[in-house]
């Protein structure tokens, strides 16, 4: 599902500490590597309408790899078909999540949906917005489950791997917690009470 590259078109990318970057291209940016094995990739999906937020966010993070895997981006520009990658694709860890699309709360009544409806409590949610009065960050963090708010302003491409990175990690943890409860005999909670010598007999 990735996207191409615009035809003889300059590319904003983003803000490399000081440094503006521009790209021209006729290439794909691609998921990066390892696509032949399935396992060995991090799901991740882009919900924006603005096609360049597509693809410069492809070739930041086109090199990316996060504990020994690299990423594979799946791409919606609305809600519906946001909702119908959800639903169809497993193991999605991290979704960027454009707060404005075919409505200015889009991205906002979209995050509900996801806990709620599609029960996806592990997938990490990545609101970002270039309209930081439309959605505040204090009252974005407070009223809505939401792992982290970014302004596309202020997204360098170093903000952009660390945030990224840091939700990976988030969605990996969670995964091996829920995946321990499952396993038949298996205390969980028992092996925290063995680790832990302080704890109350």
């Amino acid at each position: 599902m990735s996207s191409d590259f615009s035809q003889n078109k300059d590319l904003f990318v983003f803000k490399d500490d000081e440094q503006l970057i521009f790209v021209t291209d006729t290439g794909s940016p691609g998921s990066g590597a390892g696509r032949d094995d399935e396992r060995h990739v991090w799901r991740i999906l882009i919900a924006d309408d603005e096609q360049d937020v597509h693809d410069a966010t492809c070739f930041a993070l086109r090199d990316t790899v996060v504990l020994g895997r690299t990423l594979e981006f799946y791409h919606a520009y609305n809600s519906a078909q946001a909702l119908e990658i959800l639903r169809a694709v497993p193991d999605i860890a991290v979704i960027l999540l454009d707060v404005v699309m075919e409505t200015s709360n889009a991205g906002l009544d979209l995050v509900p949906v996801i806990r709620e409806q599609l029960k996806l409590q592990d997938l990490r949610i990545i609101l970002r917005t270039g309209e930081p009065n439309q959605a505040p960050e204090i009252d974005v963090i407070r009223e809505y489950d939401i792992n982290d708010y970014k302004l596309k302003s202020d997204l360098t491409k170093k903000k952009l791997y660390v945030s990224l990175t840091s939700a990976v990690r988030s969605y990996k943890q969670l995964r091996t917690i829920e995946n321990s409860k499952k396993r038949p005999g298996h205390d969980f909670a028992g092996q925290f009470r063995a680790a832990d010598p302080g704890g109350s007999e």
